[in-house]
């Protein structure tokens, strides 16, 4: 049909249709009668806006219901199909950045902190106020599975850890103290095993003042009888929220 009037009655009823399938949350149709809409969209004013608004708040909607379940993945990818319908919204925006923070929150809590990473980088590329909150379970991600890794008594791998936390937030106060006690415990163990060669070689990370001492210490006793050295603890995990 070319006529104006049927194009534009066709249009409504289609639109009508996309509506009702959007208030069911039934996405799928609303896409559905999306479609043929589209195809008389151009007998009213601002056609396409009105059918992309109504299928993109179908998928807003679903995504909120998959967020409340705690349904990450599945909240996401509604909330990105629904960018494809309405790219400049505001509340889509800021709940992709919600999701990516709560995804992130997941993974470090399970101490998958490259996968955590990975959300935190998604949350600064939206560029909203929940970079700040994504930032710092990054870091709590890092400091935990660094003491995580020291009560397994690896303290190399909990410095690689504490170093990745603090590239992260390098004013984080935990992850600095740590990063010194696992440093420091390290070195302990080297001592203990009479590696004066790699305890030699952890020289230029013994520059401050906390660990002055051992650095003279070492300076001065290796290689040589070494007597005991006492360990230090480290603080403890931190709450991710």
């Amino acid at each position: 049909p070319d006529e104006p009037e049927v194009r534009s009655a066709l249009f409504y009823a289609l639109l009508a249709r996309v509506d009702v399938a959007s208030r069911k949350g039934d996405c799928q149709g609303a896409e559905a009668a999306a479609r043929e809409a589209a195809l008389y969209a151009t007998a009213v004013n601002d056609g396409r806006l009105h059918v992309k608004r109504l299928v993109g708040a179908c998928l807003a909607e679903s995504a909120g219901a998959a967020y409340a379940a705690e349904q990450w993945d599945d909240a996401e990818r509604l909330l990105r199909r629904a960018r494809l319908f309405i790219p400049d919204d505001a509340s889509v925006i800021k709940n992709l950045a919600r999701v990516s923070t709560a995804k992130a929150i997941a993974h470090a809590q399970a101490f998958r902190c490259d996968d955590a990473r990975a959300d935190v980088a998604e949350v600064r590329r939206l560029g909203l106020d929940q970079e700040a909150r994504a930032t710092k379970v990054l870091a709590v991600c890092w400091s935990n599975k660094a003491i995580h890794l020291a009560k397994e008594g690896k303290y190399r791998e909990a410095v690689a850890a504490s170093r990745l936390g603090l590239h992260e937030a390098p004013t984080d106060e935990v992850l600095q103290k740590n990063l010194e006690i696992f440093l420091l415990n390290w070195m302990v163990g080297l001592l203990e095993k009479n590696d004066c060669a790699e305890a030699r070689a952890l020289l230029p990370e013994l520059a401050t003042p906390a660990l002055e001492n051992v650095k003279k210490s070492l300076e001065s006793q290796c290689p040589g009888p070494l007597g005991p050295r006492r360990r230090r603890s480290w603080s403890s995990a931190l709450a991710i929220s």
